[in-house]
């Protein structure tokens, strides 16, 4: 007699599961994310951060990965029960969250006087960057409550 057990008929192996695969996604999104800021800013992001403690390039860096860091949360807290869909949904609100992001970053270079993603590579800790750093939390604060 063959039959085939299926996730579904275990709820802790389907929690298990969905666990790890959310977890990915949100490594995924989290390293895309690090990437277009690296992108978006001269030199190389990663030794700047953790190469030459740059403390305004680990501002943006972190401010980054805290705001997209809540989307995800409020994407994965507010999935669909169904995995399949689950994955759908927290991969496409994510990745919406990371485009609102990069938006609101493009923005502000082109509204702040001087070229404001510069200051990546300064090693004085700026006012400025603190400033970006808190809108970009608000923002992904903002993100995700509409997600809920």
């Amino acid at each position: 007699m063959n039959e085939y057990i299926l996730a579904a008929d275990y709820p802790l192996a389907e929690g298990i599961l969905a666990s790890v695969v959310y977890f990915a996604i949100a490594l995924i999104v989290l390293a895309l994310s690090f990437f277009v800021q690296d992108l978006l800013t001269p030199g190389r992001l990663r030794d700047q951060v953790f190469v030459h403690h740059l403390p305004n390039a680990a501002v943006m860096a972190g401010s980054q990965l805290i705001a997209i860091g809540m989307v995800l949360i409020a994407a994965i807290a507010t999935t669909e029960p169904n995995l399949a869909d689950g994955i759908l949904h927290v991969a496409v609100y994510s990745l919406l969250g990371l485009a609102l992001q990069t938006f609101v970053m493009v923005a502000v270079e082109i509204a702040i006087p001087g070229r404001f993603r510069n200051l990546v590579e300064d090693r004085k800790l700026r006012s400025s960057t603190l400033v970006l750093g808190v809108l970009l939390v608000v923002v992904g604060a903002v993100n995700a409550v509409c997600l809920t």
